[in-house]
């Protein structure tokens, strides 16, 4: 059974479905409420792409890390490749190095 709308009154005491509370308090607890779970959720959303971009980076950092090592390692092969031709030249003209660098003018 639903009380008399005059019995209530003014504005202030205009309440839903009875006179124990007024329509300014409904609102202000639906306001504050309804805020909380906005910010709740944006915080939530927040954490979720902060923690999928960290993921994401460190796969990113292992991406370039491992074709870091693999350009390294292709680095040393050539590195040691050249340096076998040079000896093989080296032999070739006579300009072999010994093992004493200083020898030759002793």
């Amino acid at each position: 059974m639903k009380p008399d709308p005059s019995a209530c009154g003014s504005l202030k005491d205009i309440a839903y479905g009875t006179c124990l509370m007024d329509l300014r308090t409904i609102l202000i607890i639906v306001g504050s409420v309804g805020g909380f779970l906005i910010l709740t959720i944006t915080v939530c959303c927040c954490y979720c792409c902060y923690k999928c971009k960290r993921n994401d980076n460190n796969e990113w950092q292992q991406k370039w890390e491992s074709l870091r090592l693999s350009r390294l390692a292709a680095n040393e092969d050539r590195k040691r490749e050249r340096q076998l031709k040079m000896d093989e030249m080296r032999r070739k003209y006579g300009l072999a190095p010994s093992s004493n660098q200083y020898q030759k003018f002793s």
